[in-house]
């Protein structure tokens, strides 16, 4: 077990229109929380093309402005159906000055959101994180989970992943009371899978936790496994691009020999 520090400060969120839009507004001790809209463009498209926001995100690569622009429309059009699982932005309280964003989205999963959270370097090791993913996983979800569902399941739990070396995110999800269930290959690397149940949501859940189940929970053979897995998923991935370049190469050689067989002689 890991012993946790859960956020102590204020969670505020505005009420849910019954019509109309659904947009969070959430406001914490430094924190304004919102539904991204048309005017966050720029700072989303600054955000996720910043080398050092993205080093430990999916892959580690940068977002083109497209992808960017398409995110933003699926989540501006997912708060006009009033599905309350989009993205939002993170700013401070204080100067209104943006510093990151924070999700809380579909998975691929059946009844399960998967939360996620980017910020520009100069705001991290801040405790902004765990501000944020305190307000959205026990400020905001308690009140829009019955809102919408998930691949037509209601919101059972909520899971994020983090690399095993990005020690700020691992601390982040443990301090929002998400137990850390297993490591798995994923986007190129080994991650932390860590999930909470919707009736462990809510700030009187959060409050009365001390700790969670970590990384050292899952034990040396699972991550040993974890750890075979990729390497062989590696190895094909390796072996699917050597076979296409030599195909390609056979390919261009048979065209070669083609053309000198057609070409007359002078």
């Amino acid at each position: 077990m890991t012993p946790i520090q859960p956020y102590q400060g204020s969670i505020r969120v505005q009420p849910i229109s019954k019509s109309g839009p659904l947009e969070a507004h959430i406001e914490t001790d430094h924190l304004l929380i919102s539904s991204w809209t048309e005017g966050d463009l720029e700072d989303c498209v600054r955000l996720y093309g910043d080398a050092g926001a993205m080093s430990k995100v999916l892959n580690g690569q940068t977002f083109s402005r497209k992808t960017v622009e398409e995110r933003l429309q699926t989540s501006v059009q997912r708060c006009l159906n009033r599905d309350p699982f989009h993205r939002m932005t993170v700013r401070l309280k204080e100067t209104n000055q943006f510093l990151g964003t924070i999700s809380a989205v579909h998975s691929d999963n059946p009844g399960v959101c998967e939360i996620s959270g980017v910020g520009l370097p100069e705001f991290h090791n801040r405790g902004y994180g765990k501000e944020a993913s305190a307000a959205v996983l026990h400020g905001y979800l308690p009140l829009v989970k019955d809102f919408n569902s998930i691949g037509g399941k209601p919101l059972e739990k909520v899971v994020g992943t983090s690399r095993i070396d990005n020690n700020e995110a691992n601390r982040v999800m443990q301090d929002a009371g998400m137990n850390c269930v297993r490591v798995e290959p994923r986007y190129e690397g080994l991650r932390h899978v860590y999930e909470i149940s919707v009736e462990n949501l809510g700030l009187e859940s959060l409050r009365s936790k001390t700790e969670v189940l970590g990384p050292n929970s899952i034990g040396k053979m699972a991550l040993l496994g974890a750890k075979i897995k990729l390497f062989f998923l590696v190895l094909l991935q390796t072996f699917k691009q050597t076979w296409k370049e030599m195909d390609q190469q056979a390919k261009n050689l048979l065209a070669c020999i083609r053309l000198r067989q057609i070409t007359p002689r002078t």
